[in-house]
């Protein structure tokens, strides 16, 4: 008998919406499964009637805001540039109090060898650390501090093998007061008709975008 690693997603009726590997197993539909609780033993016979693709890191923060909870709160300013919002932690979830309160979540996918590299160096990308504390201010700047962020946490996939990592950034008010310094000094210099003198390399991987 062919063993799967299966998670139950969840139960609608008599439905099921499982979650497995597609990489593990050929199943069609038609076939039956036997699913079995690892820890009790029990078991149930279902039979697949359909498939459907699902984004792994989706479905990650739908599972951390069933833990640990709330929605994600309402925010379009940000939602409209396709961020979501906040994640919260209780205090009575945690035997860390540091960790206890509402964090900024963003998350990243990579290529297998883009992913060993950030694995191997410990911390997020310059630009992806750069991003969080953009994400913090603009969060505190929109709610005038009403949301107590104690920072962001970076969520990387792996896209080829779905293994992943999480980096935790701070506020940072002195990176951001720089960034925002420099971002000022360019729009006064396009305001006078001229380049900014601040600019990335020629050989730097963002000109790859340019028009």
């Amino acid at each position: 008998m062919d063993l799967l690693n299966v998670q139950v997603h969840r139960i609608h009726g008599d439905l099921a919406e499982l979650l497995f590997n597609p990489r593990e197993a050929d199943l069609r539909v038609g076939e039956t499964l036997t699913l079995r609780e690892r820890d009790t033993g029990r078991s149930v016979i279902v039979q697949v009637i359909a498939f459907h693709s699902a984004i792994y890191p989706s479905l990650v923060r739908d599972q951390l805001h069933s833990l640990i909870g709330p929605e994600p709160i309402h925010a379009p300013l940000l939602e409209a540039i396709g961020f979501q919002l906040t994640l919260h932690v209780p205090p009575y979830k945690t035997g860390d109090e540091t960790i206890a309160g509402f964090w900024a979540l963003e998350f990243k996918t990579a290529a297998a060898s883009e992913f060993d590299k950030v694995k191997a160096a410990g911390i997020p990308k310059e630009e992806h650390a750069r991003q969080a504390q953009i994400y913090l201010w603009g969060i505190g700047e929109y709610y005038r501090g009403a949301i107590p962020l104690k920072g962001a946490i970076i969520y990387y996939e792996n896209r080829d093998t779905l293994e992943h990592i999480a980096y935790e950034v701070y506020p940072d008010p002195e990176a951001i007061a720089d960034l925002l310094a420099r971002v000022k000094a360019m729009l006064a210099a396009l305001a006078e008709g001229r380049l900014p003198d601040d600019t990335l390399p020629l050989d730097h991987w963002a000109h790859a975008y340019c028009p």
